[in-house]
């Protein structure tokens, strides 16, 4: 991918939870709060590696980061497909 900036979280997003090593149990226990679209979950040690949980509670794994001056995502993994692990390891690499 280049030279890559990594963001957390993209501007004009709210931060409502710290950020935290995303784990099997983070991720499972996350949920959307009513009346929200979607919530943002950043990991602590790997910067940019975040989990997207949706009110209809979908959980899909990303990549944030920032390319030729733009807020940039890429998609890993829907969870349940993917381990937390293995979208690390994705991330990784990407």
């Amino acid at each position: 991918m280049g030279c890559l900036q990594f963001l957390q979280p993209a501007p004009g997003m709210k931060r409502q939870n710290p950020a935290q090593r995303l784990t099997k149990r983070v991720v499972d226990d996350a949920i959307c709060p009513p009346g929200r679209r979607d919530i943002w979950l950043f990991c602590s040690e790997l910067r940019g590696f975040a989990v997207r949980i949706t009110a209809q509670g979908a959980k899909v794994f990303h990549l944030q980061y920032k390319a030729a001056g733009k807020v940039k995502r890429l998609a890993l993994g829907e969870y349940g497909a993917v381990t937390v692990d293995q979208a690390r390891k994705r991330a990784e690499v990407a």
